[in-house]
C-alpha cells in the first residue's frame, strides 16, 4: 500500500477505510471500528466523553457564541458512522469528536472573523467531519480542498455525499508535486502534519503552507514517539519557523489540552 509516511498510516487503518467505502455496513458504523475510531474519534469512556462535549461546548460559549445557534448543523455530522453522542443543553446529541470539530469552527471564526470568500486547504482531513461542519454553515467558505491518503478521501467523499456536502474538492501530494506553489486564504491541519514524516512536512510547507495568507496547525507534540518508531518528525517549535508571522499558543480557550503525554500546540499566522 505504499510507503508509511505518517504515525497513523498503518495497514490496519488502510485496509479498514477500504472496507468502510466499499462495504454498506461498515460504512454506517465505521467510526466505532477499532481501527478507525483510535485515529478519528476521543477515545474514553461515557463520563470522560460527555465531559469532554460539554467542556468544548463552553468554550464556545466564549470564542463565539452566536455559532451555537448553528449547533443543528453540527449535529448533521451524526447522521453516518454510529459514533456515540451525548445530549447537550441544546436540544441535539453530539459526539465528543464533532464538539471538538465545532470548537475548531468557532477558533476560526475568533480568529479570522469570517469565512465566506475563502479558499480552503486542508491537509489530513479524515473522513470529512471538519470539512463538513464547515461548508454547512453560513458564511461557508468560495472553496474547500482536502489533501489525505487516496482511499482516505475516498470515504471522506462518500459522508460528504451522505451528508449532501457540496464543493469540497479532494487531492493527494501527488497531484500538486509538479507545481511550484499553491495559494490559498487559509491553510488547516488539526493534528495531522505533525504526524507526517520530515520531507512530507517540508514538501507541504513549501509548497502550500509558506504561501497560505492564514493558518491553523493544532500540533501534536508526536516527534518524540516518532522517533522512537525511526520517523523523523519536526519539533513544533522547527516547523513555525518556516512560517513568517507564525504565533504559538498552548492555552485555554484556543487550545483544549485532553491528553498529558501528548500536548497540542496551536500555530496560528
Amino acid at each position: 500500500m505504499g510507503e508509511r509516511t505518517s504515525i497513523s498510516n498503518l495497514p490496519p487503518y488502510r485496509e479498514m477505510t477500504l472496507r468502510a467505502i466499499e462495504d454498506d455496513a461498515v460504512f454506517e458504523t465505521f467510526r466505532i471500528e477499532a481501527e478507525l475510531a483510535s485515529i478519528y474519534e476521543v477515545v474514553g469512556d461515557s463520563d470522560f466523553l460527555q465531559g469532554f462535549v460539554q467542556n468544548h461546548l463552553d468554550v464556545i460559549g466564549i470564542t463565539h457564541p452566536d455559532l451555537l445557534k448553528q449547533i443543528e448543523v453540527a449535529a448533521l455530522n451524526e447522521l453516518c458512522g454510529s459514533a456515540p453522542v451525548f445530549p447537550t443543553e441544546y436540544g441535539v446529541e453530539l459526539s465528543a469528536a464533532t464538539a471538538r470539530y465545532f470548537k475548531y469552527l468557532a477558533d476560526l471564526l475568533y480568529l479570522f472573523k469570517s469565512l465566506a470568500g475563502f479558499d480552503i486547504i486542508e491537509v489530513g482531513g479524515a473522513y470529512g467531519g471538519f470539512s463538513s461542519l464547515v461548508m454547512n454553515t453560513k458564511q461557508a467558505p468560495r472553496s474547500y480542498t482536502i489533501f489525505d491518503l487516496p482511499e482516505v478521501n475516498q470515504l471522506a467523499a462518500r459522508y460528504h455525499d451522505r451528508l449532501g456536502v457540496t464543493g469540497v474538492t479532494y487531492k493527494t501530494s501527488n497531484d500538486i508535486a509538479a507545481v511550484e506553489a499553491v495559494s490559498c486564504d487559509l491553510f488547516i491541519s488539526t493534528h495531522a502534519i505533525s504526524e507526517l514524516t520530515r520531507p512530507l512536512q517540508i514538501f507541504y510547507i513549501d509548497k502550500i503552507v509558506r504561501h497560505a495568507k492564514h493558518g491553523y496547525i493544532l500540533y501534536n507534540h508526536f516527534f518524540e514517539t516518532g522517533r522512537k518508531q525511526n520517523f523523523d518528525i519536526m519539533t513544533v517549535e522547527e516547523f513555525a519557523s518556516f512560517i513568517p508571522g507564525a504565533r504559538l499558543l498552548t492555552s485555554q480557550p484556543l487550545v483544549i489540552q485532553t491528553d498529558s503525554h501528548h500536548p497540542s500546540t496551536l500555530i496560528f499566522w
